[in-house]
């Protein structure tokens, strides 16, 4: 057993693996269309989230999931323009940031079930 104190044990990087996108994250896609219909401005993202529109986007398209602070912005930008908005916003607060923790932790899951079928395809020499 090797001691660390004071510093992370380093690991190398695993090689990436392509996934499809798990439907936990598009569970939460669904979740920030929907939160984005309720403004109105669903087809001018700009309005709402001006030089971080390109996040959000990205967020949209399945290529990456918001870390809770941005989920925040994202909801503290849409509530201004959503009728009841304070009522509205700690419930899609919530309920965001739980679809995201719920999608990030099922990209996760698929990654290592894919790396394990290659290192399996690897070691049986079918690969």
């Amino acid at each position: 057993m090797r001691a660390t104190v004071g510093q992370r044990e380093r690991r190398t990087r695993a090689k990436p693996v392509t996934i499809a996108m798990p439907k936990e994250q598009q569970a939460f896609i669904d979740a920030l269309h929907e939160l984005l219909r309720k403004t109105g401005l669903d087809n001018a993202l700009w309005l709402l989230f001006g030089e971080r529109t390109v996040r959000i986007e990205s967020y949209l398209a399945g290529e990456r999931i918001p870390t809770d602070a941005m989920i925040f912005f994202s909801v503290e930008s849409c509530r201004p323009h959503i009728p009841n908005g304070r009522d509205v916003m700690l419930d899609e607060l919530a309920r965001l940031e739980h679809l995201a923790c719920v999608a990030r932790t099922a990209r996760v899951r698929d990654r290592r079930i894919a790396r394990s079928r290659r290192t399996a395809a690897t070691s049986s020499g079918s690969y």
